[in-house]
């Protein structure tokens, strides 16, 4: 149709409605689905040849756009959001455009917005997630430096965090990658890690850090227009290390005749809080005839009751 083209919404959720629209000899058609309509409503879509006549302050790219712009006015429905797919000619698109980096741009009064993209096609362009409806356009975004990214997890300054972890950020928009630095020092001047041309919103660290220390790392966000700040640094600290196996210092290693409550003593071990004895008979520890956790220093003598017997093993 030629002109405006008006539609009832009736209320429910997933509502879709198709405007048959075009201009000229061009079929551009509109298709709105929402996600949810409480009270019904008529659509009113139109469509008009050439560029939006504010293209200028939409953000989009002149010389890589869509020659067409749609207008939807709502009269009544009311709804919780919609997403919108707009339909155009191979005609209509500039030659330098690429479809495959098209977004659709929205106008409410003076001011344009950006949207959400889904599905895009050489002649369809899917914008989600919008609340009103107004003027609408499509085309390449000319690159402008994104906004800063900034740090979602772990949260900042938490403590005991794998020594292999992986940070996430927001998403920024514009932004095509990200970097990320890690360092041990709050100044980063001992930067330990830092990664550039990140996709996502996400790294996993690929080696360990080290234990018992707290880290600080930042984000920044980049598109071929520039790169953003770093943002602001966020902390935390991983967990402390698994100390290495003592090794026993008397009695020595196979001693006989040794006293039935001998004391048995053994090497710190770096980083221990706390040891464990175990005697056992048997050299598999099946069933120990002493176990004794908690032990805070490096030796132990056991006091009453009685004393070992003959083969015990520690």
């Amino acid at each position: 149709m030629n002109g405006r083209f008006q539609k009832n919404v009736a209320t429910g959720a997933n509502v879709t409605r198709t405007f048959e629209i075009g201009s000229g000899a061009v079929y551009a058609p509109a298709t709105v689905v929402f996600s949810s309509v409480s009270t019904a409503g008529n659509l009113v879509a139109s469509t008009a040849t050439g560029e939006h006549p504010d293209i200028a302050n939409s953000g989009l790219d002149a010389s890589k756009d869509v020659n067409r712009s749609w207008t939807i006015t709502n009269n009544g429905v009311a709804f919780t959001n919609y997403n919108a797919a707009f339909t155009f000619s191979a005609s209509d698109v500039d030659p330098l455009a690429d479809p495959n980096t098209f977004e659709v741009r929205k106008k409410d009064g003076a001011v344009w917005s950006t949207t959400g993209t889904s599905a895009r096609t050489a002649t369809s362009t899917q914008a989600t997630g919008l609340t009103s409806f107004s003027d609408f356009a499509v085309g390449t975004v000319i690159p402008t430096t994104p906004g800063g990214a900034a740090p979602v997890a772990p949260a900042n300054a938490s403590i005991d965090r794998p020594v292999i972890d992986t940070l996430k950020w927001n998403a920024v928009y514009g932004a095509t990658s990200y970097s990320i630095n890690v360092a041990t020092d709050a100044g980063f001047t001992n930067i330990v890690l830092s990664q550039a041309g990140i996709s996502g919103t996400a790294f996993g660290i690929p080696s360990p850090l080290a234990n018992s220390t707290t880290h600080y790392w930042r984000v920044n966000a980049a598109n071929s227009a520039g790169t953003s700040d770093w943002s602001t640094p966020w902390s935390y600290t991983t967990i402390i290390a698994i100390p290495p196996a003592p090794v026993t210092v008397a009695p020595a290693n196979g001693a006989t005749d040794v006293a039935t409550k001998p004391t048995l003593t053994w090497n710190a071990s770096v980083g221990a809080a706390t040891y464990r004895v175990q005697v056992s008979q048997d050299p598999g520890f099946a069933s120990p005839v002493l176990d004794v956790p908690g032990i805070a220093g490096t030796s132990y003598r056991r006091s009453g009751g009685g004393g070992l017997r003959g083969a015990d093993r520690e």
